[in-house]
């Protein structure tokens, strides 16, 4: 800029920190006439390069379309931008340390804790559908059921239309961007082109040090689309190693709202992520929001606006779009209130029932004799009467007392005399079973001696001399032996069954660890679209995971795209089945499962029945195992003989499969 271009530059920034959305007023007159940006930079002489640098750099608008509409939203962007670099210092920018990468890794954390489930590493082979709308999403046999789905454009490549095209290099360079200060991290945008550039290092934990990696991206709108990257091609020179890759920008074909599968845009050419920012919010309205509202955020030529459900919350909610979260606690906060208050009132009603009855509680003391005295003497009497009759109430009340105590002892020992007869009848019955009845009846003399020297009022046991010289009756112990015991528990037999299922256990466990220790040849193929037949030997107690590990170390010599594949990115497909990683051919071997094309207990094969004999027929001879790269499985998927391989379910027979 010129002495005269900053100058006016710096008058146009203080006009728009002074503006204010809710107060027109301090728009100064610019709104009258459409208060457009092109009126608006045309008021501060604004030349068409600080027009660019203002639309593109800080307002970060991608086209021109911006100055023929209203200058508040513009207005709004820049602001955004100076708070935020008066708020970080250098740069109103954020990148995470480590890449991008932390972001989703964050919000997973996040949402565990509010108690997410994340299934991780699992392929989506289909998005079920029940009369137009989503029910669930199908993972290797498995089904989640669900009534929405967002997801990006990979995932449903039926509902998306292209939209354009980007061109991506990213370069290794070991200096900083020229020009630039030294900076370990910067943004430039060149309007002219549409043309991105970012550049990290190793201050965000993304390169080595004393290396920088900086990512170039632009819109295809030529038949040679390097062309458009040789400007900032050039600021980067000299570059260590470049990789350029040109990909579709797809868009979806309706809001989602019918389906309720709501999917994202690609990412476009912009490394600010601003219109990624702008698509997360749009994904997240769209469940809540239908057709018809202006309120949300659409994207550049977005075909649909969204407006709020009549069953949300949000519909009733009248305001700017940024204060729709605040207004929604606050209705959290009043309804809380409302139900603190209700339980107030509900304390408040119970306290007063209470009181209400609280004259009880000095009700006089019922008296059964001075009630039936002063019914008796009625009038005059003299006092020797009222003594006399007060005399006999008493005595006749404390005969009444008297019987009643007595009726209560008497029903004590009657209850005393069931119980006991009870007690016998069943002494009786269990001494009929094991044990001899002469036993019980002197355990029932010893009981009714005891009793009888509670309730007697003789001496005490002390002051008998004849005690001593009596001699103590034995009691006689000892089992029926007409009876059969054998049913009985004995600890000494169940100390020997447990002994013996403990060495039959142990026992068996040495012939299984035995039979996993045995090492069987393993004849696999891997399979690229041809065969490559190999050979390995493993022990029957390995799982496939093991096996997989063991197959890929042989396998690298040979083919160079499983240099850098592990073995989750690996398949193993046993007669047109995918078995799971943590099977073992123990399992399969033992329990002789079978697949659809043949059984799975036989590794050892040496050729491929199917290429000798009618593959129709049924054999007793097993194929051989296909090892399968899962990228090349999911693109070929739907072609013959991926399209007849199924994740194995034991549960599932195949004893009678014919190949049809």
């Amino acid at each position: 800029m010129g002495m005269f271009e900053k100058r006016c530059f710096r008058h146009f920034l203080v006009f728009v920190a002074g503006c204010e959305e809710d107060d027109p007023a301090t728009l100064e007159g610019l709104a009258a006439g459409g208060g457009h940006m092109g009126v608006l930079y045309a008021h501060f002489e604004l030349g068409p390069d600080v027009a660019d640098f203002t639309g593109h750099a800080l307002a970060l608008y991608q086209t021109e379309d911006y100055l023929d509409e209203p200058c508040e939203e513009t207005i709004r962007r820049i602001k955004l931008y100076s708070e935020s670099l008066a708020c970080y210092g250098k740069s109103p920018y954020l990148y995470p340390l480590y890449g991008l990468g932390e972001l989703p890794q964050g919000f997973a954390r996040l949402s565990a804790i509010y108690g997410g489930t994340y299934m991780l590493n699992r392929p989506v082979d289909e998005i079920l559908m029940e009369n137009g709308r989503v029910v669930g999403v199908r993972s290797e046999g498995e089904v989640a059921r669900c009534w929405q789905v967002p997801c990006n454009p990979s995932y449903v490549p039926d509902r998306l239309r292209r939209a354009g095209c980007i061109i991506l290099a990213i370069c290794l360079l070991a200096h900083p961007v020229a020009d630039t200060g030294d900076t370990t991290s910067c943004q430039i945008i060149l309007p002219q082109n549409q043309l991105g550039r970012c550049s990290v290092s190793s201050a965000h934990n993304v390169a080595a040090p004393g290396k920088f990696i900086t990512i170039a991206s632009t819109t295809v709108e030529t038949p040679e689309p390097e062309e458009k990257l040789a400007l900032a091609l050039a600021l980067l020179q000299p570059i260590e190693q470049k990789f350029v890759s040109i990909s579709d920008l797809y868009e979806p074909t309706d809001d989602g709202t019918e389906s309720q599968v709501f999917c994202s845009w690609s990412y476009d050419a912009t490394t600010h992520f601003e219109t990624t920012c702008a698509d997360i919010k749009d994904l997240f309205r769209r469940p809540h929001f239908r057709v018809g509202d202006t309120g949300c955020l659409p994207r550049p030529h977005q075909p649909w606006s969204l407006t709020p459900a009549p069953d949300t919350t949000m519909a009733q909610y009248k305001g700017a779009a940024s204060e729709a979260g605040r207004a929604l606690q606050l209705m959290k906060k009043r309804e809380r209130q409302r139900e603190h208050m209700e339980q107030m009132r509900q304390r408040i009603a119970e306290e007063n029932i209470m009181k209400s009855n609280i004259d009880k509680k000095f009700s006089a003391h019922y008296d059964a004799v001075e009630a039936e005295l002063k019914s008796s003497t009625v009038g005059l009497v003299t006092l020797n009467d009222m003594k006399a009759k007060q005399e006999a109430l008493v005595k006749e009340r404390e005969r009444q007392l008297a019987k009643r105590e007595q009726c209560k002892e008497l029903q004590l020992k009657l209850e005393r005399l069931r119980e006991r007869a009870l007690k016998q009848e069943q002494k009786r019955q269990i001494s009929s079973l094991s044990f001899s009845l002469d036993e019980e009846e002197e355990e029932e003399e010893e009981e009714v001696e005891e009793v009888g020297g509670e309730e007697g009022t003789g001496s005490p046991p002390d002051d008998d001399p004849d005690k001593d010289e009596q001699p103590p009756k034995r009691r006689k112990l000892g089992k029926n032996p007409d009876v059969d015991t054998s049913f009985l528990p004995d600890r000494d037999r169940e100390e020997e069954e447990n002994r013996l299922r403990e060495e039959l256990r142990q026992e068996w466990e040495a012939k299984q660890e035995k039979i996993k220790n045995e090492e069987i040849e393993i004849t696999f193929s891997y399979w690229d679209g041809s065969g490559h037949r190999r050979t390995v030997k493993m022990k029957k107690g390995n799982t496939i995971q093991q096996f997989l590990q063991k197959a890929l170390e042989i396998l690298r010599k040979d083919f160079s795209e499983l240099r850098s594949a592990g073995v989750e990115q690996l398949m193993y497909i046993k007669e047109d089945l995918i078995i799971p990683h943590h099977h073992s051919f123990y399992d399969f071997i033992v329990t002789k499962a079978r697949g659809k094309s043949g059984p799975l207990f036989n590794f050892d094969v040496h050729e491929d029945v199917r290429l000798l004999s009618d593959a129709t027929v049924e054999k007793d001879e097993s194929h051989a195992g296909k090892v399968v790269l899962r990228s090349w499985y999911e693109k070929n998927k739907h072609i013959f003989p991926a399209s007849r391989w199924e994740p194995y379910d034991p549960e599932k027979k195949w004893d009678k499969y014919t190949i049809r």
